[in-house]
């Protein structure tokens, strides 16, 4: 399966990396690597030369192929790359090694370098189809992640957020009043694959703000070494939606699981959870959306008097009700709703309407 194909309508944006963590976390028996995986296998190069064939794209249609991440691949790369029947591809991100495994020495042209788009022995930007660059508008590497953003936002507004029935909108575990929910469980009903790349999205914000050795950013060549760094770090569950999220992350990041359900008020006693909690391990909480942040308080004082370690929160939606000055700090997220995306959503969007409210309203 490849999960992470962003269409636009100019172009076919594809993470090389992003299928390269899915088949090792996923599809390969023994996962010992994961997302810190760095060689374009062959498996997964045949997949994708596949997939793009099925697609029957025309000429005029650009792919984009970013190696990010990506520090190796097969020698007979060349073997399986040729078998791609288009000619308008774009890479990013790519090591010269890699390009030159992929593509005859021969038709290998040095005219990006010449543009800045070398650095550091990795094109920025590489395509042996020049006119590629001669275009007045050239792509640039927001248009990707803006075309990410746009489809989450879509599936989000349109699927997960969902008005109360019955004025029935009191947040127990905050004391407000919310006449908007989000059913999270939805974007893997739409789309199984789009889901699993927002997973991994979310996994890369572990590895690359949870790391203090930045073992996966500087990109060392290790991988079994960059795998067990962080397997003394446990995904803490704060809710039973948010175990879905925390176990498709930990395929990903290959860390354990701990689920407990029911966090809020102070309405009853844990009397057992620290015997499940490991002195001095690392724990990250996991949400499925965070609004006031009471759970997140609520786990991290467990996680602490319990003698653990909390390190911070993720989730996938955080509702910012805070000015970033006095918001919780190490917490990540892959959508924000704030007054920015308030203030610029069309009237009829859902989230012109999205209030926090009490009694005092």
């Amino acid at each position: 399966m490849i999960i992470s194909h962003i269409k636009s309508n100019n172009f076919h944006y594809f993470n090389i990396h992003a299928e390269v963590s899915y088949y090792h976390s996923f599809e390969e028996k023994n996962n010992t690597v994961g997302i810190y995986a760095n060689v374009f296998d062959n498996k997964v190069l045949v997949k994708l030369i596949e997939y793009l064939n099925e697609l029957k794209l025309s000429n005029n249609e650009l792919i984009i192929l970013d190696f990010n991440h990506i520090n190796n691949l097969d020698p007979n790369a060349h073997t399986e790359f040729y078998k791609l029947k288009t000619n308008k591809i774009l890479f990013l991100n790519i090591k010269n090694d890699c390009i030159r495994k992929l593509i005859l020495a021969e038709n290998i042209h040095n005219f990006n370098r010449d543009k800045g788009y070398f650095n550091n022995n990795t094109y920025l930007k590489f395509s042996y189809d020049e006119d590629i660059f001669n275009k007045e508008n050239v792509i640039e590497i927001e248009d990707y992640f803006f075309e990410f953003e746009k489809k989450l936002l879509f599936i989000i507004e349109n699927n997960c957020l969902k008005e109360h029935k019955n004025n029935n909108s009191l947040h127990h575990s905050s004391s407000i009043y919310l006449p908007y929910y989000f059913d999270i469980k939805e974007i893997l009903t739409v789309n199984k694959k789009f889901y699993i790349l927002c997973m991994y999205y979310l996994s890369k914000k572990i590895t690359t703000n949870f790391d203090d050795k930045n073992w996966y950013i500087t990109n060392i060549d290790d991988q079994d070494s960059k795998a067990k760094h962080f397997k003394n770090i446990t995904l803490f569950c704060q809710n039973l939606n948010s175990s879905f999220i925390a176990s498709t992350i930990a395929k990903f990041i290959l860390s354990d699981v701990m689920i407990l359900d029911h966090i809020g008020p102070i309405n009853r006693v844990y009397n057992e959870i620290e015997k499940k909690i490991n002195h001095g391990e690392k724990y990250i909480t996991v949400g499925d959306v965070i609004c006031l942040g009471t759970e997140v308080r609520i786990s991290k004082n467990i996680i602490e008097f319990s003698g653990g370690q909390f390190i911070g929160n993720i989730s996938l939606i955080r509702i910012m009700t805070l000015e970033n000055q006095h918001a919780f700090t190490n917490a990540f997220s892959l959508f924000e709703i704030n007054k920015n995306l308030i203030s610029k959503s069309p009237d009829s969007s859902k989230f012109k309407n999205f209030k926090i409210k009490t009694a005092l309203d």
